[in-house]
């Protein structure tokens, strides 16, 4: 049988065990403002192209920039040898591969900044960042000034803390099914529930009291929170 996993929905968590590996997007839309309250915490920063350029806006310098540089105007960068290049042509987007390196230099919670908004196939590819992160045994965060996405795979429990600033929560599957869900310390509960990937119930949900309670014995979900 699967270890049940524990998720933590909240930005904090990702500060447990060391600094978490942040990955700065170049979405025309998301400046990457919502991580300035975290931005004092120790972190590992990786710009992933035009990112590097939002991040600097913000007072922060990327301890590596990567990617093919084709959505970077006028950047200079003080250690060019923390500089990865990569090819304009290629399999992984800018994002997967900032996602690989952080993975390669053992880091296990991740948050994913300046990545919604814009065209929405790179928004999709996004989400398929938070799944691969999953599957190789580490954690993502999307995170906004309007939204945090969790990727969440059975068997898990999940707890979502009540944040004055995201008011709502929804669970969108991603398989076909996900088996055995339950909400607790919610306005709309649910036990032991299959929720189908064609379904609406899990969205627009709200925690009543200190935190919310999620689980499902199997099968992939996102975890939203939305102001």
């Amino acid at each position: 049988m699967a270890t049940q996993k524990e998720i933590i929905c909240s930005p904090e968590a990702f500060w447990h065990n060391g600094p978490p590996c942040v990955i700065w997007g170049a979405s025309p839309e998301d400046e990457g403002t919502a991580f300035l309250p975290y931005a004092h915490r120790p972190h590992f920063l990786i710009a992933a192209d035009g990112g590097a350029e939002k991040a600097k806006k913000l007072g922060l310098e990327p301890d590596i920039l990567m990617g093919d540089m084709d959505s970077l105007a006028d950047f200079s960068f003080d250690a060019e040898k923390n500089v990865i290049r990569l090819p304009a042509e290629k399999d992984d987007t800018d994002l997967y591969a900032a996602a690989r390196e952080g993975l390669r230099r053992d880091f296990r919670r991740f948050l994913l900044i300046g990545c919604t908004g814009g065209r929405l196939d790179h928004f999709l590819s996004v989400l398929s960042v938070l799944a691969f992160l999953e599957q190789e045994g580490a954690q993502g965060l999307v995170l906004s000034d309007g939204n945090r996405i969790f990727w969440a795979k059975g068997p898990f429990q999940a707890v979502i803390p009540n944040d004055p600033a995201f008011q709502y929560f929804s669970l969108q599957a991603m398989d076909k099914t996900v088996t055995d869900v339950t909400i607790k310390g919610a306005k709309y509960p649910l036990s032991d529930y299959t929720l189908h990937r064609e379904s609406s119930i899990g969205i627009s949900n709200e925690i009543q009291g200190e935190a919310a309670f999620v689980s499902a014995s199997a099968g992939e979900l996102l975890i939203i929170q939305s102001s």
